[in-house]
């Protein structure tokens, strides 16, 4: 993430940004879809993967800000 936001603030392309939002939530997406995450019964992989749902918020929510877009505090 900090190598796009570097590309972009070199070459102003911040269409790049938007497209990296897009392909971030196409992937967030398609694993939440394949990968029990919630009622995992292994406490390790439960916890791991709730630790990934975190650092995509975590990710998708700063480069939404970048793009000026407000996020929701909670659905």
């Amino acid at each position: 993430f900090p190598t796009i936001v570097e590309n972009i603030s070199k070459e102003y392309n911040i269409h790049a940004l938007a497209k990296y939002a897009y392909d971030l939530a196409n992937l967030f997406n398609n694993f939440y879809e394949n990968v029990n995450v919630i009622k995992e019964e292994d406490k390790d992989k439960r916890y791991s993967r709730t630790l990934l749902l975190k650092a995509y918020m975590n990710l998708i929510e700063k480069v939404l800000n970048l793009l000026g877009i407000n996020t929701p505090s909670f659905m």
